[in-house]
């Protein structure tokens, strides 16, 4: 008796025991559904802002495809009008060819008349010896001031040989310029091999990628562009090589300037010509550079949309909306990667921005392993709930005998047991498929942010490049101005030149006259003798 007393008081124990539990399941249950109810919603609420981000996307694709027609089109009347601009240079080089043929000839006429001159002073000097120390004394001096203009002369032609060597170098960092250009261009094709990589690991994210493309692709404009406008920079120098050239001619023109005065007009108006084309090469200039802050202003919108973005999936409250927060931010680090690629301003802000970026990964790295301890919770929760059933189950199954007066009761209470156990179960394979496919789902954004890595390095290096080739642009330009002070300061020197020597010549000729008009008087004299 005493013995049975025992069991049944056990048994209510027991029975205590289970709908304890009981209760602790049901309400553990509960809680289960409420939370897959939030997340299911959280779902359709990011679903719903990801087709919204889409179309916005779209939209702007849009806009940048139709200004690159319109830049493409600026393009091709650009090129037309260089092509028509190519007949007016060959005019100008034949002008030049025939300028030269009429230097050598004013030349040739130079020498006769200087030969005529020496033998009229010949014959001066024969008649009278005053006359002759006179004429000497006039020829030193004139000799003294020839030497004088040849020095000066000499000065001129080491100025302009040094602004040659000075051309020559600059076309040298044209060269390097575009060489790195091409490297910037391999990098660029190595970046889109890699995407086509991406695409075959990610079926589902070619809409992405193509937008990805198309904003690579407006890149790959923008430095067609800046080739574009390396040639402009080439025309420029041999617009300076051609005022250089057209200094040598006036500096063999002044030889011919002590009788020819008026032919010197001829290559002024040719270097002004050049000017005026130089002029017209930088009123050319101004519509790339204008083109070229209108790309910082579309640069700086998109830099607002990427903070935007970032604002709106700063929160995390569960792990499968930490997943989806994944997902999310890693697509916006793909679009934030492709606009940074394309940005053209301070490096000032490209470092905040992939500051920005580096931010979001360790956020995604955050993420993951938040979602790895909460499968891990609910591992240690499945086993302990586990455990409390199969101890359960052994006790009554122990205590079953056929001898209980409760033996109905008992067996009604094991069918609901295995009922519950059987829930639990499902419950249980339900987690752990959900375990498996987030863990699939961190070794996915593992990869991709092992890639993403991989491609800011690149980055880096595209934007190291990018900012050495502005800086030897710039150094380029300031070469060119120094380039055409210094041929404006020579042509100033060179017109006080050319004065002065229209003064000796002017003074020489009157100096003969005179001389001419003693001879005729001492040759009459002596007719009169």
């Amino acid at each position: 008796m005493y013995g049975n007393y025992m069991l049944k008081r056990n048994i209510v124990m027991f029975k205590q025991e289970f709908y304890t539990i009981k209760n602790d399941s049901l309400r553990k249950e509960k809680k289960y559904i409420q939370e897959i109810k939030s997340i299911t919603e959280i779902n359709v609420n990011f679903e719903k802002s990801i087709r919204l981000n889409e179309e916005m996307i779209t939209k702007k694709v849009a806009q940048y495809l139709q200004q690159l027609n319109d830049l493409k089109a600026e393009n091709a009347r650009l090129n037309s009008k260089l092509e028509k601009e190519k007949p007016n240079k060959e005019r100008l080089e034949a002008e030049v060819e025939s300028l030269h043929s009429s230097l050598a000839t004013a030349i040739n006429k130079y020498n006769e008349i200087l030969e005529r001159r020496n033998l009229e002073l010949l014959l001066w000097r024969a008649d009278d010896v005053s006359r002759h120390e006179k004429m000497g004394s006039n020829i030193s001096q004139l000799t003294d001031k020839n030497e004088f203009l040849t020095e000066q002369l000499h000065k001129a032609r080491v100025k302009f040989n040094t602004l040659k060597g000075k051309l020559c170098e600059t076309r040298d960092a044209l060269r390097e310029k575009t060489l790195a250009l091409e490297s910037v261009q391999v990098d660029l094709k190595q970046l889109q091999h890699r995407i086509k990589e991406m695409k075959q690991m990610h079926p589902n994210e070619e809409a992405k990628e193509s937008q990805s493309i198309g904003k690579q692709n407006s890149l790959e404009e923008r430095i067609h562009q800046q080739e574009l406008e390396n040639p402009l920079l080439e025309q420029q120098l041999e617009a300076a090589h051609k005022e250089g050239n057209n200094k040598e001619i006036v500096t063999n023109i002044q030889g011919d300037c002590l009788e020819n005065g008026n032919e010197a007009l001829l290559p002024e108006e040719k270097n002004k010509e050049l000017m005026n084309e130089c002029n017209y090469l930088k009123e050319k200039l101004f519509p790339y550079e204008k083109e070229e802050a209108e790309g910082e202003v579309i640069v700086r919108q998109l830099q607002e949309e990427l903070a935007n973005h970032l604002k709106k999936f700063s929160m995390s409250e569960s792990p499968l909306e930490g997943t989806s927060r994944c997902h999310i931010n890693l697509d916006e680090t793909r679009a934030s990667k492709k606009k940074l690629f394309q940005v053209e301003s301070q490096p000032g802000e490209k470092r905040e921005e992939f500051r920005k970026v580096f931010e979001l990964i360790s956020s995604l790295d955050y993420n993951v392993d938040q979602i790895r301890k909460k499968n891990h919770e609910l591992e240690e929760e499945a086993t302990g709930y586990k455990k409390c059933l199969e101890m359960t189950i052994n006790m009554l199954n122990a205590f079953g005998n056929e001898d209980f007066s409760c033996y109905g009761d008992l067996n009604t209470d094991q069918l609901k047991m295995d009922i519950l156990f059987k829930k639990l179960k499902q419950k249980f394979d339900d987690l752990m498929a959900e375990k498996e496919a987030v863990s699939s789902k961190c070794v996915i954004l593992a990869k991709d942010n092992e890639v993403l890595h991989q491609e800011l390095l690149s980055m880096r290096k595209v934007q190291e490049k990018c900012e050495k080739l502005e800086k030897d642009k710039k150094m380029l330009e300031e070469e060119v101005l120094n380039l055409k002070t210094h041929m404006e300061k020579d042509m100033v020197e060179l017109g006080k030149v050319q004065e002065y020597k229209s003064e000796l010549d002017e003074r020489a000729m009157k100096a003969i006259e005179k001389l001419e008009e003693i001879h005729l008087q001492e040759q009459a004299e002596y007719e009169k003798q």
